[in-house]
């Protein structure tokens, strides 16, 4: 092996023991998610002063099958009745996130200048990798629309489970709720169930295929009676540890320079989308008579695969919430450069053609 490949491997390992201490320190202190919040706010100090945190991309990909094999067993043949008589609250809140995203967008114009498909792009909830390329699709650059997006994502998990849990003190203790499980064969077939769902999205093109065929594909065996069971917390750890340090890494030092003048609006911003989306969620628990926490995490813009872990640990209906999430992937991704064509005729850019897909 030749010496930049040990030195990288080196350094990858060296990042991946001290984010585990960190989140067992987080553990200790019993902050909600700790495997994943202490992970990405060591990796995220470590980018922003410069040191080369950059993972593998596999890694991502194998937290979200842990985790999304994990929650995929919640989907019951009972859960599906309540997902069905749920399915016009459901669109709803696509919509009005959407439309929260825009009105936030509008905010963040009157606090600085910039242009309207920047601002739309950067507050509209979307993958960082898929807003910055529209943004290099409509000629505006790509550095602060990720940064915002990646923040956005950051905020969403580092506040949200920790507010739902000191709100209600009788949360059971997170760390001891997913921690019953143990190595059987069970869990083995949920992950090779999780693995086969993921190849099957990939092949089908369908948007976030890790997340969403991994949640299918334990779904499916456990809508099937296959033998089935919960992943050992130690795996479900672990998988928090990769997407923290996912999510951590993607805080460089060159994006923050580039978007140095943007970050207290794109700030400002993304905690009014939160609080947009959380007062959503007010007005759907008061109308369809759902919790209140799950339906927080419901209309949470963003961040999928941690608002369903955070529901499965705060037992607040995990399928519930993941479907909420999907449908408004499946609205607003496959047709994003469609609205924000439309954004950009009515900006006043002329007429353009959508750009097409990623």
């Amino acid at each position: 092996m030749s010496s930049p490949a040990v030195l990288s491997l080196l350094r990858v390992s060296t990042i991946y023991i001290v984010a585990v201490f960190f989140g067992w320190l987080f553990s200790l202190l019993h902050v909600p998610l700790p495997w994943m919040i202490g992970p990405l706010l060591f990796t995220a100090a470590l980018s922003i002063y410069g040191v080369d945190t950059a993972v593998p991309w596999i890694t991502r990909h194998m937290g979200q099958v842990v985790v999304a094999g994990s929650v995929g067993l919640a989907f019951t043949p009972a859960i599906l009745i309540v997902l069905v008589e749920q399915a016009v609250p459901m669109v709803l809140a696509a919509i009005t996130t959407l439309i929260a995203g825009f009105l936030t967008a509008a905010i963040m114009r009157r606090m600085m200048e910039v242009d309207p498909i920047t601002a739309s792009l950067s507050c509209v909830p979307l993958g960082p990798m898929e807003a910055a390329h529209l943004a290099e699709q409509y000629g505006v650059p790509p550095a602060p629309v990720a940064f915002v997006q990646t923040l956005r994502i950051a905020l969403t998990v580092t506040l949200i489970p920790p507010i739902l849990v000191w709100l209600d003190p009788s949360h059971p203790d997170l760390t001891r709720a997913l921690s019953g499980a143990n190595w059987q064969l069970g869990a083995v077939l949920t992950l090779l169930s999780s693995t086969v769902g993921v190849f099957v999205f990939r092949l089908l093109r369908v948007s976030n295929p890790t997340f969403l065929g991994a949640l299918s594909g334990s779904g499916v065996a456990m809508l099937a009676g296959l033998p089935v069971s919960a992943v050992p917390y130690v795996m479900i750890a672990g998988g928090q540890v990769l997407l923290g340090v996912w999510l951590g890494a993607g805080f460089k030092r060159d994006l923050l320079e580039k978007a140095r003048t943007f970050i207290p609006a794109a700030s400002v911003a993304t905690i009014l989308l939160l609080a947009s989306c959380a007062s959503v969620a007010t007005v759907l628990s008061w109308w369809t008579g759902l919790r209140w926490d799950a339906m927080v995490l419901a209309t949470a813009p963003g961040s999928v695969t941690e608002m369903a872990l955070t529901a499965k640990i705060l037992n607040a209906d995990p399928a519930l919430v993941t479907s909420f999430h999907v449908v408004r992937i499946f609205m607003l991704i496959p047709f994003a450069p469609v609205i924000f064509a439309v954004v950009r005729r009515l900006a006043g850019h002329g007429r353009v053609a959508p750009p097409p897909p990623p």
